[in-house]
């Protein structure tokens, strides 16, 4: 994804905010470049647990 403004940027992040999926950005150190992401949502631990069952495990989108 390529952000053209400062703006287009500030309504990605608020439109990400509201959603439960994480994402991390993959950076290059050395370069200081940005050159992915990775996207990843909370599941149950156990579904046996029902609905209070920690969110500690996650899998890719």
């Amino acid at each position: 994804m390529k952000l053209h403004s400062l703006e287009e940027a500030t309504e990605e992040v608020k439109r990400r905010s509201t959603e439960t999926e994480y994402y991390f950005a993959i950076v290059l150190k050395d370069e200081d470049k940005v050159i992915g992401e990775v996207e990843a949502y909370p599941e149950q631990d156990d579904s046996e647990k029902g609905d209070s069952a920690s969110m500690d495990t996650f899998s890719p989108c």
